[in-house]
């Protein structure tokens, strides 16, 4: 049987408007906010395929949510009345 190391939810949002979601997430529901996490890490993480950027991370309970913004990945904005046509999360 598979052993999970974390059995915690780890959820990552990709966003146009960080700063947005962080005060919907943290200020009107309430999640506490861990941390900022800029990319690239000092470990390089280009070399993985990451794009630059930073990501805030809060905490809901046992689920960690991972806000990330990438300003230089070319993510389009979506028409959010065509919010069934697209995939996400």
């Amino acid at each position: 049987m598979l052993q999970i190391a974390n059995p915690a939810l780890e959820l990552a949002l990709v966003t146009n408007r960080p700063e947005q979601m962080l005060r919907f997430y943290r200020d009107v529901l309430g999640f506490s906010y861990q941390m900022r996490l800029d990319f690239p890490s000092p470990t390089g993480n280009q070399a993985l395929g990451v794009p630059a950027g930073f990501q805030h991370r809060l905490l809901a309970g046992g689920m960690l949510i991972k806000l990330i913004h990438c300003p230089g990945a070319g993510i389009p904005e979506s028409a959010p009345e065509r919010a069934y046509a697209r995939t996400a999360i």
